[in-house]
């Protein structure tokens, strides 16, 4: 099935053809004199480019905007999925404050106290926790994501929240049931989840074609991360088996040392064979276990006190 944008170019270009038509028949019945002969032939000169313009036109906004090659989709009309255009006007300025964040991340005073460590907080989002493509027993995870988020605020840990974020005809609609459409409760954060007021949110898969498992596919993301000062990446959320692995991987490409934290991510369905497979390709690439909220706790407090002796000079 066509969407609406598509349908709208055909129509756009099934006119074009049939204006270009009547024109030829027009010409046809009605010989020029000398005084409009030569606008006809200016005309039918125009017609072949005319003619291209109407198929490269659509062929170049596939590609370049829904592809997402532009990175501007999040522009596009807000009638054009049905979405309050008030709605898409604070989401859009949202997206665009992101770059501003990211300008802000070579400053420590404005990335946290630690500006070497980072918590991913991953689609925890309605839709995931007890809507159309719920997780495997999601609500076990909500406490122990709610205390990494605690304790990453008490240690200085910037946190970011990722969302799926998708138009109305995103392509894993068709793989997957229909979720976290933007602008809609299934894709808003769980009001379970504690989200500190200084944290950022991170939209992504905002373009119709985009793959949406890695929110580094957020090009702000990325460039936010790659920041030489960022060291260390923590990784929590949901689903194990797609987002948060595929996150953990786009974070490993960067050269930062990446963790997951076991007890705060929840699998897709529960397969205990598809969930080792993807713990295996986890640590074949790197990246780290932490088996409990517990172990994260310990891990940051022997973190502090080594920076602490190294700003000291040493024990």
């Amino acid at each position: 099935m066509l969407s609406n944008d598509n349908k709208n170019y055909l129509l756009a270009f099934i006119a074009t053809l049939v204006a270009l038509l009547l024109f030829g028949f027009y010409c046809l019945a009605n010989p020029p004199d000398e005084t409009s002969a030569r606008w006809y032939a200016f005309c039918f000169d125009c017609i072949p480019d005319a003619f291209i313009a109407t198929v490269a036109i659509p062929i170049v906004y596939w590609l370049f905007v829904r592809r997402g090659i532009t990175g501007l989709s999040v522009d596009e009309s807000p009638t054009r999925l049905g979405v309050d255009p008030g709605a898409r006007l604070a989401d859009r300025q949202m997206m665009q404050n992101i770059p501003s964040e990211v300008a802000k991340a070579s400053i420590p005073e404005t990335v946290g106290v630690d500006a070497s460590r980072v918590l991913v907080v991953v689609d925890v989002q309605n839709d995931f926790i007890s809507g159309s493509l719920k997780a495997h027993k999601p609500n076990k995870v909500l406490q122990p994501v709610n205390d990494a988020i605690k304790l990453a605020q008490s240690n200085g840990l910037l946190v970011i929240f990722t969302r799926d974020w998708h138009p109305e005809d995103h392509w894993s609609f068709q793989r997957h049931a229909r979720h976290c459409v933007m602008n809609t409760p299934g894709a808003e954060i769980s009001d379970k989840i504690d989200v500190p007021p200084d944290s950022l949110v991170v939209n992504f898969g905002v373009n119709q074609g985009d793959v949406a498992y890695s929110a580094l596919e957020n090009p702000s993301l990325t460039m936010l991360l790659d920041n030489p000062k960022i060291e260390s990446v923590y990784v929590i959320g949901i689903a194990l088996n797609y987002c948060v692995k595929c996150t953990c991987l786009s974070i490993t490409e960067l050269g930062k040392t990446t963790f997951t934290i076991d007890e705060a991510i929840a699998s897709a369905d529960g397969d205990p064979d598809a969930n080792e497979k993807d713990w295996k390709e986890l640590q074949d690439h790197g990246v780290r276990r932490l088996p409990s909220i517990d172990s994260f706790a310990k891990h940051l407090s022997q973190n502090n006190r080594v920076n602490r002796s190294g700003e000291s000079g040493g024990i």
